[in-house]
């Protein structure tokens, strides 16, 4: 089993101390995830022969995560999927999103997935992690919290 070099992922990205994690579970399966975007970026399972094989398409290093445009291995948020014309109404009041495909709204905007989450609790085979979004964040109505 290759795991990612967990110093690849290290560094500070607007004050914040970019890691990569790794966990494992006792039959062996392993996965990391980095706290850019909460995302996962290896996940080692058995294959038929009993091999590890990692079974995420993704990349090496942060810098890599930093310029995808895919979204590989990130939570997406706060919507997944593409809004029209980069607005919807709720309530009877429209909101206007941040336009980030042409004149559309894709995957929540600057999203989840491009954002520090902090993380709450880490062991061997589990971790927490939190990140906020505000009001009025890519236009989105309401403070939202997810862990």
């Amino acid at each position: 089993m290759n795991l990612i070099d967990a110093g690849s992922f290290e560094r500070i990205i607007d004050g914040y101390d970019v890691r990569l994690y790794t966990l494992k579970n006792k039959n062996g399966m392993t996965a990391q995830i980095t706290n850019y975007g909460a995302r996962l970026v290896s996940l080692f399972v058995k294959d038929r022969h009993n091999h590890f094989a990692d079974v995420v398409l993704g990349y090496d290093s942060l810098q890599d995560y930093l310029d995808d445009t895919y979204c590989m291995g990130a939570i997406i948020g706060r919507y997944a999927n593409r809004i029209a014309n980069a607005r919807f109404s709720l309530f009877g009041n429209e909101y206007r999103l941040t336009a980030n495909d042409g004149m559309h709204h894709l995957h929540g905007g600057h999203g989840l997935q491009r954002r520090f989450w902090f993380v709450n609790e880490f062991s061997e085979n589990e971790i927490e992690m939190h990140c906020s979004s505000f009001d009025g964040d890519d236009g989105y109505p309401g403070r939202i919290s997810v862990t």
